[in-house]
């Protein structure tokens, strides 16, 4: 799993009821924090339920998964996007930055999966 990054909306990161949606990608109220503002352990957390809700939806290569997390500290799946954006001003962009990677190195991990997935 790659590293959880934290939505914030308006500098809040307890959305409440609150969600991210398409329209605040370009806005000045959102932004990706990675790291993640969260105990090592939570993150740990988070990736394996990423990683096992991959799996039991029979993804391939590459998804996002979002999630949430209560006030008792329990995440919950909002949903899993096989095919997320990979936009350079979404959350794949940020990714590349934090690993030190960059954009171009990112798509091509993405791609040499299915590559090698595929046998090519």
């Amino acid at each position: 799993a790659l590293p959880v990054i934290q939505i914030q909306i308006d500098d809040e990161v307890d959305l409440g009821d609150r969600f991210y949606t398409f329209s605040l990608i370009h806005s000045d109220s959102l932004a990706y924090l990675c790291p993640a503002r969260i105990s090592k352990k939570m993150q740990t957390k988070l990736q394996e339920l990423a990683i096992a809700t991959h799996k039991a939806t029979e993804c391939r290569d590459f998804s996002r998964v979002d999630l949430r997390i209560d006030k008792d500290m329990n995440p919950y799946v909002l949903e899993i996007n096989p095919l997320p954006s990979l936009s350079t001003e979404d959350a794949f962009g940020v990714l590349g930055q934090f690993l030190g990677v960059g954009y171009d190195r990112m798509v091509l991990q993405v791609l040499d999966a299915a590559i090698k997935r595929y046998g090519l």
